[in-house]
C-alpha cells in the first residue's frame, strides 16, 4: 500500500470513528458491581453462595455457544426451596422480540438433556 493510500485509510478510519462516537455516545462508562456480603442473604438455601456463582458460571459458559455478537447469552440461577429445584433462566440481546427465538430455543433443549442426565445420575447414587 503506499504511503497516500495508508495515511487514506487512516483518516478514513478516524472520521468514521469519530462519527459513530457522534451518533451514539456511551451515556456511563461500565462499572462494577461486587458481591460485598453474601452471607446476610436469606436462610433456607441449600447451595452455598460460592457454589451457586460457580454453577452460574459453568452454565454461563456452556451457554457461549457461538461467537455471534448478536446472540450473546445470559444466565441467572435461582434457589427454588419449596419444592428444592433450581431454575435456570436464560437470555439473549434482541434488536427485536423474535430475534434470538432459535438460539433460545436450542439452548433450552441442551439444557433439558444436561440437566436430565444430571438428574438420572442422582437417582442412581
Amino acid at each position: 500500500m503506499a504511503l497516500n493510500t495508508l495515511q487514506a485509510a487512516v483518516v478514513t478510519c478516524a472520521e468514521s470513528i469519530t462519527i459513530l462516537h457522534l451518533l451514539h455516545s456511551v451515556p456511563e462508562q461500565p462499572s462494577s458491581n461486587p458481591v460485598i456480603d453474601y452471607q446476610s442473604r436469606r436462610t433456607g438455601h441449600t447451595l452455598s453462595f460460592d457454589r451457586e456463582w460457580g454453577l452460574a458460571s459453568t452454565v454461563a459458559f456452556l451457554a457461549r455457544t457461538t461467537d455471534d455478537p448478536n446472540y450473546v447469552p445470559a444466565v441467572c440461577i435461582e434457589e427454588i426451596p419449596e419444592p428444592a429445584c433450581l431454575q435456570v433462566l436464560l437470555a439473549v440481546n434482541k434488536a427485536r422480540p423474535e430475534d434470538g427465538n432459535q438460539v433460545l430455543a436450542s439452548l433450552k433443549e441442551r439444557f433439558h438433556q444436561i440437566f436430565a442426565l444430571l438428574a438420572l445420575e442422582y437417582l442412581i447414587r
